[in-house]
Formats: structure tokens, C-alpha cells, sequence
């Protein structure tokens, strides 16, 4: 049995190719790419791994990099980033995954929101913590008792 390879060196392996990855892509918004993984992407993602590591220092300058490309912008409406018909010009996106056209027909898409007990994907749904740090439509939080919260329908 092989020993247990150093979580430090499994870090600089996956920081080095993240490094090398992000000199060869190309630094392109999601348009421009057409949903292919960017320059963007690699040092993204390399920005979020340092956050988890608590190596701040680093991820901000990794963060910097993708700002400092200037391919990206924030969408001008908030809502565009989760409806659908926005992908053709959404420039907030750095990397998405990108499902073909009724790809193994209609029946296929519920598993993207079914739970993962249920033999879904659960990739779609929000969950009740992410929906409760959101105000209610009227503008007040739900721990205001005017607000309207229900607590058996959170996403309503």
C-alpha cells in the first residue's frame, strides 16, 4: 500500500496546474467562450481553494487576475442570473455548465430537481438556508411577523 501522499503537496500539485492552466486559456467571458472553461475559470477556481485553505493573501491576488481581465461585468438586472434566455448576454458568468437540448429527451430534466433520495440530482433546488437570507418581495426579512414568511412553503 502506498503511504498517504502530504495534504501540502497535494495542494502545491493542484495550485501548480491550476497556474499552468490559467497561462494556456483563454481569458473570455462566457459569450466569447461559448461555455468552454477560461483563464477566468482556472484561477477562479484556484482563488476559491486558497479561501478554503485560509490562504487569503493568496486568493486575492488570484481574484485579481480574473477582475483585472476585464471580460467579466455584473448582469444590470440581479434577476438575469437565475432565469432562463439571459445566456447570450451574460457576461457575469465565469464558468457554467452547459446541458445539451433535450439531452436524452423532456423526461430527463425533473432529475435536475429531485432529490438526490429520489434519484435526482438535486442540482437546481435552493435550499431553505439560501432562500431565508433573502427578503421577502414586500422588502421585509422573514423574521419580521408583517412579512408574509411561511415557513411550510419558505420558497413562496
Amino acid at each position: 500500500i502506498l503511504p498517504r501522499t502530504p495534504v501540502a503537496d497535494v495542494e502545491s500539485w493542484i495550485f501548480d496546474e491550476l497556474n499552468d492552466i490559467g497561462t494556456i486559456l483563454p481569458a473570455e467571458d462566457n459569450i466569447q467562450s461559448d461555455g468552454h472553461v477560461t483563464a477566468g475559470a482556472a484561477y477562479g477556481l484556484k482563488a476559491r481553494l486558497e479561501l478554503y485553505m485560509g490562504d487569503y493573501s493568496g486568493a486575492m491576488n488570484d481574484a485579481k487576475k480574473v477582475i483585472d481581465m476585464n471580460v467579466y461585468e455584473l448582469n444590470p438586472n440581479y434577476i438575469d442570473a437565475f432565469t432562463l434566455g439571459h445566456r447570450s448576454n451574460d457576461k457575469e458568468t465565469i464558468l457554467s455548465i452547459n446541458v445539451a437540448k433535450n439531452y436524452l429527451g423532456p423526461a430527463y430534466i425533473p432529475n435536475f430537481f429531485m432529490p438526490d433520495a429520489d434519484g435526482g440530482y438535486d442540482s437546481q433546488s435552493a435550499t431553505v438556508k439560501l432562500i431565508n437570507s433573502y427578503e421577502m418581495s414586500n422588502g421585509k426579512p422573514i423574521n419580521d411577523p408583517t412579512s408574509g414568511y411561511d415557513p411550510d412553503y419558505p420558497g413562496k
